[in-house]
């Protein structure tokens, strides 16, 4: 059985001024838990992890900070990971009672759970990585599916649609449509509203209960068509940022040989309550899928929540199907059986996992993100840059508003038109000095400037610099800015 013990950076935001296990801050909680906001430890900034070249060419990809793992029971076992280039990546082995070991008592559980000694307590230092994974894929968004799951909980729950209609990404057209994916604060609303409205334990158990196979797209059939369960979910953890926003969500996946440990890391900025659900359905999600790729109901060896022991345990009873849950974890994870994941999925079809990944990449790269009114109004305003001087009405039109209605809005927002106009001039300007060897005066005529000296103001007032100048210096937003700062 894995037991976290040592956290990544943001793991559970508590209540306010109050610590992890519900007592005052502290640099170290009463449980032996560390307590980490805002990436540090004990006042210190957390170190952050290491980069690992990209096994197909592209941007190196970070390991992620080391996480401590505690192997009861088991001072002989030799543990793997899966490193960046999918091949297991060895841990690297500390005393138990080195000083950094943590002390004090064990965090609360439910069941009877077997005593930790310190004969048989071992540490390993994992630098926690998986297969690549589709990272920086329409990073703040979530899928519109997610969203309806979300929308369709809250309905059930009772909340009124007053309270979440008008978030972007609610519209029928944009929730009906699996290319678009709404902000990730849409359903972070959400999720706070129905934690309102009953327990977090209950929210997780009903969101879980209503996402039937499908329901998530390509996502569910990468796990259920899989050869086995446990090739099935390394793709939906590669594939995540289909569903999932993942600058604050990972699914990672440790292997000792008899054993496969799900870890989900969630650093979103969720109010407490609304974390802990989001966190325990998530869990609830992965075993649910795992169960309808095996055709049979696995039941989870142990199961971690970074979120506080609730009044009662009986929804995630019947969410997990055990009583072996830990609280106050650094992180959420839910520890197999290797051999319940293993084993050959009933319905696999040879070569059908391909073709679902090819389809979840070709979704990735239709996907529409929706994020806020401002981005749309841009959106629109880019969609007629190469208009010389981009006409108030056309962009209203575009955007289905009258001109003074789009005006009143952009000032909702605290800008006006004339100040998002020169930002597009600006951006295109940048980028014609930089792609192009277009001259200043021709670059003025095509950026709607009376001439190349009225553009040279305009460089000089962005940049206190001249075209050239800004030409020879490379991209505005690196060197040159960086040493005006």
């Amino acid at each position: 059985m894995l037991r976290i013990s040592f956290s990544t950076p943001g793991t559970l935001r508590p209540p306010p001024g109050r610590g992890s296990n519900g007592g005052p801050h502290t640099g170290r909680g009463a449980r032996g838990m560390w307590h980490v906001a805002r990436g540090r430890r004990h006042g210190r900034p957390i170190p952050r992890g290491s980069r690992a070249p990209h096994p197909r060419g592209g941007a190196p990809i970070r390991t992620g900070p080391p996480v401590r793992l505690r192997v009861p029971g088991h001072p002989a076992r030799t543990i793997t990971t899966l490193g960046p280039d999918g091949r297991p990546d060895p841990w690297q082995q500390t005393s138990a009672r080195g000083p950094n070991a943590p002390r004090g008592d064990p965090p609360r559980r439910i069941g009877d759970i077997r005593p930790q000694t310190a004969a048989t307590d071992w540490y390993f230092t994992l630098r926690l990585c998986s297969p690549p994974v589709v990272s920086h894929a329409h990073q703040g968004t979530t899928s519109s599916a997610l969203t309806r799951l979300n929308a369709n909980a809250a309905r059930l729950l009772g909340i009124p649609p007053t309270g979440y209609a008008h978030l972007l990404g609610m519209a029928p057209e944009h929730l009906n449509d699996d290319l678009c994916r709404p902000p990730v604060v849409t359903s972070i609303r959400i999720a706070e509203l129905a934690t309102v409205h009953a327990p977090w334990t209950e929210v997780s158990l009903l969101m879980a209960q209503q996402s039937a196979i499908g329901s998530l797209g390509v996502w569910d059939y990468l796990i259920t068509s899989a050869p086995t369960p446990l090739d099935g979910i390394r793709d939906a953890g590669v594939y995540l940022a289909t569903v999932l926003d993942t600058s604050t969500d990972d699914l990672r996946i440790a292997d000792d040989g008899d054993r496969v440990t799900l870890i989900h890391l969630n650093r979103a900025d969720l109010a407490h309550e609304a974390a802990c659900a989001v966190r325990a359905c998530a869990l609830g999600l992965y075993l649910r899928r795992l169960s309808e790729a095996a055709q049979r109901r696995l039941v989870p060896l142990h199961v971690a929540l970074a979120a506080e022991a609730p009044r009662r345990h009986d929804a995630l009873i019947e969410l997990y199907g055990t009583r072996s849950i830990e609280f106050e974890a650094p992180v959420s994870s839910l520890t197999f059986r290797a051999a319940d994941l293993t084993a050959p999925a009933p319905h696999a079809q040879p070569g059908l996992s391909a073709v679902l990944r090819r389809h979840a990449d070709q979704t990735l790269a239709t996907a529409v993100p929706l994020r806020d009114w401002l981005d749309l109004f841009r959106s629109a305003l880019a969609s007629v840059q190469d208009d010389a001087a981009p006409a108030l009405a056309t962009v209203a039109r575009r955007m289905a508003l009258s001109p003074r209605t789009l005006q009143r809005r952009l000032d909702e927002h605290g800008t006006t038109w004339s100040a998002e106009v020169e930002t597009v001039r600006r951006d295109r300007i940048s980028r014609l000095l930089h792609t192009t060897d277009l001259s200043v005066e021709a670059i003025a005529a095509r950026s709607g400037y009376a001439d190349a000296r009225a553009l040279r103001r305009a460089v000089q007032r962005w940049y206190g610099t001249t075209p050239a100048a800004l030409r020879r210096a490379g991209h505005p937003h690196g060197d040159l800015l960086e040493s005006r700062r």
